[in-house]
């Protein structure tokens, strides 16, 4: 199997959306791909939200929506789960009969390993269950076409550098606190006890029917 590049691009795709785009990486390395994001990045193609972007976009068109840690967040602290579902309906608007949403979301199995979540850069954090990517799934015309997996990014895995690289990217204290913990176990040489994770992920692929 090849990169992520290369699976996308053996379906010879016409458009693709990358919706939260970030710093847009795979602008050039996917063929056909547009990004937009609600942050102002020189690098996105637009600088918008999914209502928006949708103005500007025709139905049925795309052949994959990648949301790739971006359909987490919410600008609601008291219906984060509403806007989350609404901005579902766009992703499914916009794909083909058949076309494919690459999702990545922010998993309520983080509520396993410490008692408070890490919030996102912006807006509020909607940690997904299972129930939501099956339910929502049925409701909005979606089928699993790639399992899902759980993959987490824990502390002890990362290397001094990566960590040191984390503590710049994110300027919350809470997850500042969480990476200087284990910096400190580091230095003081002490064994790992209950796992660190930092994010956990829910990782699949759904099919428009």
């Amino acid at each position: 199997m090849g990169s992520f590049a290369d699976q996308i691009n053996s379906y010879e795709p016409q458009y693709v959306i990358d919706a939260g785009c970030g710093q847009n990486i795979w602008k050039n390395k996917v063929q056909n791909v547009t990004g937009f994001d609600w942050a102002h990045l020189e690098t996105n193609d637009y600088t918008c939200e999914y209502p928006v972007f949708d103005e500007h976009t025709q139905p049925g068109t795309a052949d994959f929506v990648f949301c790739l840690g971006s359909i987490h967040t919410s600008h609601r602290k008291e219906d984060k789960a509403g806007e989350i579902y609404n901005n579902l309906k766009y992703v499914h608007k916009w794909l083909k009969p058949g076309g494919r949403a690459i999702m990545r979301v922010r998993s309520d199995v983080e509520t396993l390993y410490r008692p408070r979540k890490t919030p996102p850069l912006r807006g509020h954090l909607f940690l997904w269950g299972i129930d939501n990517i099956r339910e929502w799934g049925q409701e909005l015309g979606f089928k699993i076409v790639k399992p899902v997996e759980l993959r987490q990014v824990r502390l002890q895995d990362l290397s001094d550098k990566d960590l040191a690289d984390f503590l710049q990217k994110f300027d919350d204290p809470r997850q500042q606190e969480i990476i200087t913990n284990e910096q400190g176990r580091r230095s003081r040489g002490e064994p790992v006890g209950i796992p660190n994770v930092l994010k956990c992920w829910y990782i699949w692929w759904w099919q428009k029917v």
